[in-house]
């Protein structure tokens, strides 16, 4: 297990690497997980699948909701 991620680390750390190489104005900039809760919701899904490819034509109930909170209003969440 250990070896398949180092290895897919590396494959990925190459392609940002021959991705900024390019003539193209690319920036990259980290953004903590509390700053992306929907990506960090499907991370953690990931994390519950069996491995290989997945498709979310929908997004499912739990991310729903964190998509609705971006749309309520502050004062109807704090309630």
């Amino acid at each position: 297990m250990v070896d398949l991620l180092i290895t897919v680390t590396l494959r990925y750390y190459l392609l940002i690497y021959k991705w900024r190489q390019k003539d193209w104005n690319i920036q990259f900039r980290h953004t903590f997980r509390e700053g992306n809760t929907y990506a960090d919701h499907l991370a953690n899904k990931s994390l519950l699948l069996d491995f290989g490819t997945h498709d979310f034509s929908a997004p499912g109930h739990e991310l729903s909701m964190l998509l609705a909170q971006d749309y309520l209003p502050r004062s109807i969440l704090d309630i």
